[in-house]
């Protein structure tokens, strides 16, 4: 099937999703999805580069252009209209075409009403209620509303990484979750809530550690007033866990290089995900050394902060890539909310992995900074080569 075919495809079509995939360029996976925005078609385009995603509204007509613009470029385009499904396969420079019924859900998205989220002001959500964040009117308490936004973010995070661990057999009819350094459990309650509502034939187990002793007393009070019997909370420290299969870890708000070791846990466990949302990034900002026509950067803290911070996660995402898994760094909240907003995620890896190439960016990143990060020092036996 030629560019032309291609393009009275999309023209000639009400188009409601499109995903290029199996990349064979620097854009790891570009999805679009038609929406309407009040009067108006829109088709929201998301691309991921260099483990970051990227999103913006385009026109039918400059959908049709940037498609074609990547051609053969992706092995594997899906494009699908209400009535049929259109697969493109790329064998020697040349796409193949296979035409599916389509008998999925083709509902346009419309952005003229609120949006539903997992948690809805006006459900009755007990865990909330307990946590100080909804009253007993099924209200959001202005109070509560920064954390009621943050939740469901993370249940948005949780629930794409649950259904990628699915769609690639790490999991099958069980998860087993673990919360390290748990705290008031806000995510883990929220995890247990959603499990329960919207995973219904999925078992699960979640453990909650934490160091100190009242949290975790408060923790295990209030899993049992919830009647919530598949969590326990547990007075230990990360380094000395011992769990078995378990499938997702995640780690919020560790400071400094208490994300690093929570890395090395995740790591010691085989964990199949391991999500993390790093605070402090200290270690960066004390030791890296950077060219010297750079700095000027160290002129300005602020400036020099922020730049340590994204190099320390960066880092850590091609560590982990280096240790099979498949990374991804996606904005956890807006920072009007946190300035801590970055989450790591890391799935892993069901593809072949060219781990040569990894490793001669991971290298790279060394030499640049003159610096063997802690997390190297740790877990270097853990990485692939």
């Amino acid at each position: 099937m030629d560019e032309v075919k291609i393009k009275d495809l999309l023209l000639n079509n009400d188009i409601i999703k499109i995903v290029m995939s199996d990349s064979l360029c620097n854009i790891k996976k570009i999805s679009i999805r038609k929406l309407v925005i009040k009067q108006d078609i829109l088709y929201q385009l998301e691309y991921i580069e260099n483990n970051k995603a990227y999103h913006k509204n385009l026109e039918k007509e400059k959908v049709v252009e940037y498609v074609k613009n990547y051609l053969y470029k992706f092995k594997q385009i899906l494009i699908r209209t209400k009535e049929k499904e259109y697969i493109l396969n790329l064998k020697k420079n040349s796409y193949k075409l296979k035409v599916n019924e389509n008998n999925n859900d083709s509902k346009v998205e419309t952005h003229n009403k609120e949006k539903k989220y997992f948690l809805n002001q006006g459900d009755n959500i007990p865990f909330l209620k307990e946590l100080g964040i909804m009253n007993e009117k099924n209200e959001i308490l202005k109070k509560g509303y920064n954390k009621f936004r943050q939740i469901n973010k993370y249940l948005e995070i949780i629930d794409n990484t649950i259904s990628k661990m699915l769609e690639d057999n790490l999991i099958k009819t069980k998860i087993n979750i673990v919360d390290f350094a748990c705290g008031k459990s806000y995510l883990s309650f929220a995890t247990y809530y959603y499990l329960e509502k919207y995973r219904p034939n999925l078992d699960f187990s979640i453990i909650g550690l934490d160091l100190k002793t009242d949290v975790i007393k408060n923790c295990t009070n209030l899993a049992e007033k919830l009647e919530y019997g598949k969590m326990v909370f547990l007075n230990e420290d990360i380094k000395d866990f011992l769990g078995e299969d378990i499938d997702l870890v995640f780690s919020l708000h560790a400071c400094n290089n208490a994300t690093d070791y929570s890395i090395l846990k995740a790591l010691e466990l085989d964990t199949k995900a391991f999500l993390a949302v790093p605070c402090c990034h200290n270690e960066f900002y004390k030791n890296i050394k950077i060219a010297d026509d750079m700095n000027f950067m160290k002129k300005n803290p602020i400036i020099f902060e922020k730049f340590s911070s994204l190099l320390t996660d960066t880092y850590r995402a091609k560590f982990l890539e280096l240790c099979g898994y498949d990374v991804l760094i996606e904005e956890f909240i807006n920072e009007e909310f946190t300035p801590k907003n970055l989450l790591i995620k890391s799935i892993k890896n069901s593809k072949k992995v060219d781990y040569k190439k990894i490793e001669k960016e991971y290298l790279s990143i060394k030499e640049k900074i003159n610096y063997t990060p802690i997390l190297e020092n740790i877990a270097k036996k853990y990485m692939k080569k």
